[in-house]
């Protein structure tokens, strides 16, 4: 018989008045192209440390709504991914949020969202991350508009059980909720997430296109950096979106043919 692993929620502080002080000043004093960067850089390692005292290894992430294709946002894209070991302390290669992550879930029922392996079977599927054992994602909200999903992962089962870690994490979504403007926030009637691919079948892809994609684009349609890179993630966004759409259809394909041999 093994012995189960000690679980531990987090149970460490709430905001400190320090962090309140320094998202005001930012608030402030940057301008308007930096400010959203700076804000939210200075929320997530405020987080890190806060959340991972024990060093057991934490991963904050945050992934904006868009685009809007015309029949709706298909998925939200990871724009930050700060990390403590064995995670990587920034994103690497970004990746899409569908109808199967736990993100995903946040923005289409408009409320914080908690797993945990610990809990067993999901009622719907759910894309895990390497590493992950529990999460815990709240959307970017204001009034009946959603600018992205804020979401914390712990190497641990049961970080999450407490009540006090969904206040907490509650509390600093409402926080980096200062650092957005109105044009960032796209109405929930628009929010129409799509499935898309296991999270390491995208980075492995990110990594072998993602940056040839877009020196490309910049050459070719004479672009910046930043619109090149706007342009490749539309246009990855829609390709994941078939591969997952052909993927489920091949599951099919294959359940079906245990059946008929059943």
């Amino acid at each position: 018989m093994t012995k189960n692993k000690e679980v531990c929620p987090f149970l460490g502080i709430a905001i400190q008045k320090d962090l309140y002080k320094r998202v005001f000043e930012l608030l402030a004093n940057v301008e308007d192209e930096n400010r959203q960067w700076q804000i939210a850089q200075a929320i997530f390692e405020y987080m890190l440390v806060h959340f991972d005292e024990r060093k057991q290894g934490i991963a904050i992430r945050y992934a904006k709504v868009g685009p809007d294709h015309g029949d709706g946002v298909h998925s939200l894209y990871e724009t930050s991914l700060y990390g403590t070991p064995p995670w990587p302390m920034n994103a690497q290669y970004p990746v899409y949020w569908g109808r199967t992550h736990l993100g995903g879930w946040a923005a289409e029922l408009q409320r914080m969202q908690r797993w945990d392996t610990l809990d067993g079977q999901q009622y719907r599927p759910i894309d895990i991350d390497l590493y992950e054992q529990s999460s815990c994602a709240e959307p970017i909200m204001r009034g009946n508009y959603l600018a992205g999903v804020l979401m914390v992962s712990s190497t641990q089962p049961g970080f999450f059980k407490h009540p006090f870690s969904w206040q907490v994490v509650h509390d600093y979504a409402l926080l980096l909720n200062l650092a957005f403007s109105q044009s960032d926030f796209y109405s929930l009637s628009c929010i129409k997430l799509r499935t898309m691919p296991a999270l390491a079948w995208q980075r492995a892809e990110m990594e072998k296109v993602y940056v040839k994609r877009v020196l490309f684009a910049s050459r070719h349609y004479n672009l910046t950096r930043q619109q090149a890179e706007g342009r490749v993630r539309g246009e990855l966004e829609l390709e994941f979106e078939q591969v997952a759409r052909l993927q489920c259809v091949g599951q099919e394909i294959a359940h079906s043919g245990k059946r008929d041999v059943r």
